[in-house]
């Protein structure tokens, strides 16, 4: 039975919602979260196919409706770029690798109201939590030894730290559970296998070890721990395909302030029905795009016009080449080892299906891959037509 005045109300089931839901819900708050996007069975849904996955058109982790053979949900924006959103609970951790690094010391002290310092309890609560390991030396997939070998000879010191104040290459830091000893014939199946198959499948949404329970699936997307932990306490609600169209507040709020938030309106992305809930508290947890787009819409006040204003997205460059042995790049976590460079970013191994590096090959510029560039031991062009 839907809680229709909880203490708190949380728009978004992704990596932030749910992480506030179990805190809360633990120490006895009731909690209402709503989630846009569906509620999917990894062992059920799952397909481990890229494109039936992963389209951004009609794939099961688009940023769309459950049904998918209505449109996905479509933004307008100036210029071009790509926000690979994900909708369903666990939100955008459904696809994401599970690299888990914590941000350069310089990139929050004096940047955020918070220190580095004091972000170090909560960044090791989480990474307990999930948990986040760094892979041991021989766990690296082909693709990944080898990038370290090449930082090596690059001259790039070898690092296990969490904080990265140089350059430094390591292996990566990664919310999945511990590679599973297999042999050649031997099962797929849980329990016989517990932990990560190196199936390299972790952009399209984990569904392995084969009939383990979520608690157990390998890579910790939040709909294995956090959604089930918040939800085993009694006192947390997942309302899935609800998506926030308006936040309800008073304009005359007690204290002297603007605006008081005191309730979601949502729609079934089904039935298109319309529900709402009033809540003592509104937590806004969808992320960098949708909360600030649901801030904006429901007209509350920007008084200083800085709401959505300075996002920061990833500029990517990829690289790719020739070997002397088969990589093997769709085997293994995405990515297992990085280079950083604080200050400027960082670079990291990245496996492919044969779908995603079709499209990194095809879309990445202008020319052709095989045409040479004057002065330049490689193309930088890509292959776009």
């Amino acid at each position: 039975m839907r809680n229709e005045n909880p203490d708190v109300l949380i728009v978004g089931a992704g990596a932030g919602g749910p992480v506030v839901a179990k805190a809360l819900a633990e120490h006895g708050a009731s909690v209402l979260m709503l989630e846009a996007g569906p509620w999917l069975d990894p062992g059920r849904d799952f397909t481990r196919l890229e494109d039936d996955m992963g389209s951004i058109i009609d794939g099961r982790l688009r940023w769309g409706p459950s049904d998918r053979s209505k449109p996905p949900w479509m933004r307008r924006r100036v210029g071009v770029g790509l926000i690979l959103q994900a909708a369903g609970v666990g939100g955008t951790t459904l696809h994401y690798n599970a690299i888990s690094v914590r941000p350069y010391r310089r990139s929050v002290d004096g940047v955020w109201p918070l220190t580095y310092d004091e972000l170090v309890p909560y960044f090791e609560q989480v990474e307990a939590y999930l948990p986040v390991r760094q892979l041991d030396e021989g766990d690296l997939a082909t693709k990944d030894a080898v990038f370290g070998e090449a930082c090596e000879k690059m001259g790039l010191a070898h690092s296990s730290s969490k904080d990265i104040t140089e350059p430094v290459w390591r292996r990566s830091f990664n919310a999945i559970l511990p590679i599973a000893r297999m042999t050649p014939d031997g099962p797929l199946e849980y329990p016989e296998i517990d932990g990560c198959t190196m199936c390299g499948h972790c952009l399209v949404g984990c569904p392995n070890p084969a009939g383990a329970p979520l608690e157990r699936k390998a890579k910790r997307a939040t709909n294995v721990n956090y959604v089930p932990d918040a939800l085993a306490t009694g006192s947390c609600e997942v309302v899935p395909n609800a998506f926030a169209t308006l936040l309800l507040f008073d304009d005359d709020a007690p204290g002297g302030r603007a605006a008081r938030v005191r309730g979601v309106r949502w729609r079934d992305a089904g039935s298109g029905e319309v529900h709402e809930a009033n809540a003592k508290v509104v937590v806004l947890a969808g992320g960098s795009i949708e909360s600030p787009r649901l801030y904006l819409n429901s007209g509350l006040p920007d008084p200083h016009g800085t709401v959505g204003r300075y996002l920061t997205t990833h500029a990517q460059d990829l690289v790719t080449g020739f070997f002397d042995r088969d990589l093997r790049p769709d085997v293994g976590q995405v990515t297992m080892a990085r280079a950083d460079f604080p200050g400027y970013g960082c670079l990291f191994s990245q496996g492919y299906g044969p779908q995603s590096f079709a499209i990194v090959l095809a879309g990445g510029g202008g020319g052709f891959w095989d045409e040479p560039v004057p002065g330049e031991p490689w193309d930088v062009q890509g292959r776009f037509s």
